[in-house]
């Protein structure tokens, strides 16, 4: 959410050093992937789409696309609340 951006994390082990205790958690959950997808309503990120995956790189371009469809959905959904 900070970033405004989305987040790629194709291999949990490559983030170690920047985020050691999510990499923690991560790894005792069986986590190898993470996607984070902003949540915008109007011009604010809200929060985030996040999955996770338990195989490195798991999501080629088709299923990104589909998860940035989903936030983008979900974003315009809080609108409507």
């Amino acid at each position: 959410v900070r970033s405004r951006g989305v987040v790629v994390v194709d291999d949990v082990e490559r983030v170690a050093d920047r985020w050691p205790a999510w990499v923690e958690g991560a790894r005792s959950l069986g986590v190898e992937s993470a996607y984070g997808i902003p949540l915008h309503v109007r011009t604010a990120v809200v929060g985030a789409l996040n999955v996770f995956h338990e195989e490195r790189a798991a999501l080629g371009p088709r299923e990104f696309a589909v998860l940035a469809a989903l936030g983008g959905a979900a974003g315009a959904a809080l609108v409507q609340h």
